[in-house]
């Protein structure tokens, strides 16, 4: 499946908005809360998943510490369940932008729980 084969209109039925996934990193404070957004664009759509600090959403407690970034189909099956968020990083399709040791440690830690 690939981005230009997926209408963009039928991009809400397949995420919903708001979609939150706990995740429980050990070399965090706390749980982070994944969140799913799309982004539509004139020929393309993009799926951040943004990691908040475990508030009610993932974006209640001020700005997002890390960003992923996946195109529509990684997202859709992360949302279906057909591929972990750590798999898609580990095969380099989702990119991660924050600061350089907290990329780091997210990688890390997604990857060793992939492999186990």
């Amino acid at each position: 499946m690939t981005v230009s084969n997926i209408r963009l209109e039928k991009l809400a039925d397949e995420i919903r908005l708001g979609f939150l996934e706990t995740v429980d990193l050990p070399n965090f404070s706390k749980p982070y809360s994944i969140a799913l957004e799309i982004h539509d664009h004139d020929d393309h759509a993009v799926v951040y998943l943004n990691l908040g600090n475990g508030g009610p959403t993932a974006l209640s407690d001020g700005p997002p510490t890390l960003t992923l970034k996946a195109t529509a189909d990684i997202a859709i099956a992360i949302r279906n369940g057909t591929l972990q968020v750590a798999d898609a990083i580990a095969a380099g399709e989702i990119k991660i932008s924050g600061s350089v040791s907290e990329v780091n440690t997210l990688a890390s830690e997604l990857t060793s729980k992939s492999e186990k």
